[in-house]
């Protein structure tokens, strides 16, 4: 794998981790239903599969930098309080609407945190250490933060709707370029894992809690945009945290790392 370059590397593994994670859903098939419903009957096959590829991924690349580290410094974890905030408002919601039973509640939760362990260490871990070998670290950031967007196109096999799996590739796009900043200005992946995982725990609550669970979504125009609509505050602030980012961590990239060497010379 060394051969090939951490880019190209990195590359190869976003398919195989696709593949696996449709291909597995397509052995244990389920009949078209809204994604809240799909994730909340039991542990998704595809997710845990997915987790399992990535585990073995990791022991084989043995590579360094991924950000399995704690937060660097440790205030930084603090740069967590916008989606935080969110949490906390879309839980507060559900419990005040009410919440689904306790089995329901724990099939959901372990359904998310393996889709925050999942993509964390695809595209904030693997891929965007990938991208750092080609590029600089903004470019990084938006590289893989318009993968972790079209990744989620990949919601059509699961429900059968496509637009609707479009407007959350729009809001993925949004709320991967915050996660990558906080990913970079912490040095770390998993205060990004832990929101990821509480955030899509939240959303499925709300809609648990507002009776919308068994529900296909009805393709509106309002529904359609209300994903984008909502993230949009996050992903200023995430535009926000990518300033000076090549001034202050600059030196994570190789390929920067490279351009001033040969300057130097």
């Amino acid at each position: 794998m060394k051969r090939i370059g951490k880019f190209w590397t990195a590359l190869l593994v976003l398919p195989g981790w696709m593949a696996v994670t449709v291909l597995t859903s397509l052995i244990w098939p389920r009949e078209v239903a809204s994604q809240t419903s799909l994730i909340s009957e039991r542990i998704a096959e595809g997710i845990v599969a997915a987790s399992v590829f990535l585990l073995i991924v990791l022991a084989l690349l043995r590579w360094d930098r991924l950000g399995f580290q704690a937060p660097s410094p440790p205030r930084s974890a603090l740069l967590t309080w916008m989606p935080s905030l969110y949490i906390a408002v879309l839980l507060a919601g559900a419990a005040g609407l009410g919440l689904p039973p306790m089995g329901t509640m724990a099939i959901v939760f372990v359904n998310c945190l393996l889709v925050g362990f999942s993509e964390e260490v695809m595209f904030r871990g693997i891929l965007f250490r990938g991208a750092l070998s080609r590029m600089r670290v903004v470019p990084a950031v938006i590289f893989t933060s318009i993968l972790f967007g079209l990744i989620h196109t990949l919601n059509t096999f699961a429900t059968g709707q496509p637009a609707v799996a479009m407007a959350q590739a729009v809001a993925a796009f949004m709320s991967g370029v915050l996660y990558n900043a906080i990913r970079v200005r912490t040095q770390s992946i998993y205060p990004m894992m832990i929101v990821h995982a509480l955030w899509n725990f939240s959303l499925f609550m709300i809609v648990h809690a507002s009776g919308a669970a068994d529900e296909t979504v009805e393709i509106t125009p309002s529904n359609l945009l209300l994903p984008s609509l909502m993230i949009l505050p996050l992903f200023g602030y995430g535009l926000y945290l990518l300033r000076g980012m090549e001034r202050d961590f600059g030196w994570m990239s190789e390929a920067a790392r490279r351009e001033a060497m040969q300057a130097a010379t």
